[in-house]
């Protein structure tokens, strides 16, 4: 059985990617501030902690989703509360390298997947959105940079910039997201099917 890792998988694109992989026989660990296995990404100990205790179990994880994202307030940069944007920046860039620095060996060793949920916000910004914006330049930029520093890892990475949506349509959006990339694959093996 295959195992996913969903960082952020409580609410929004996570939580539809939880249910479905969940549905189609994966093996789902979900990690996020509000879950089971509640994580703060933006602690770098509690993140090498929690994949210790992964290592010392022998986890072997095939996928590892990053949907951890936060944005807070529209406020415009003259008005804006600088612990707000410190948190977006921590969880939105710290907490993704913090995860991806720990995911590296277990997708290494299983030819695995990683897949970041950015925003289209990286490209497109918008008033109000200074903070969230910028975050989701940088965590798409640190995401351009892990494709080539991976490469011949054998670890295929994939950042999803999505458009704006409530909760409650990223959550269906994950899940429409997992039904197309899925059947590209075969399940028992991994292995691209299509491109």
């Amino acid at each position: 059985m295959k195992t996913i890792l969903i960082i952020g998988g409580s609410s929004g694109y996570g939580a539809g990617v939880k249910r479905f992989f969940s549905a189609v026989g994966y093996n789902v660990i979900e990690a996020s501030r509000s879950g089971d296995n509640h994580l703060d990404v933006t602690d770098n100990k509690a993140v090498t902690a929690f994949f210790q205790k992964l290592k010392d179990a022998n986890a072997t994880l095939n996928v590892v989703f990053y949907s951890a994202g936060i944005a807070i307030g529209k406020s415009h940069v003259k008005d804006k509360l600088i612990e707000q944007t410190e948190r977006v920046f921590k969880v939105n860039t710290i907490g993704l390298i913090n995860v991806l620095k720990e995911s590296f060996p277990f997708l290494k060793a299983s030819a695995g997947s990683f897949f970041h949920v950015g925003s289209i916000a990286n490209k497109l910004s918008y008033v109000g959105g200074a903070d969230y914006c910028a975050s989701k330049a940088a965590s798409s930029s640190i995401m351009a940079t892990i494709r080539k520093e991976w490469l011949g890892s054998n670890i295929r990475t994939t950042s999803l910039e999505v458009g704006i949506g409530g909760v409650s349509q990223n959550e269906v959006a994950g899940k429409a997201f997992s039904q197309a990339w899925v059947p590209s694959f075969d399940l028992n093996n991994e292995k691209e099917t299509t491109s």
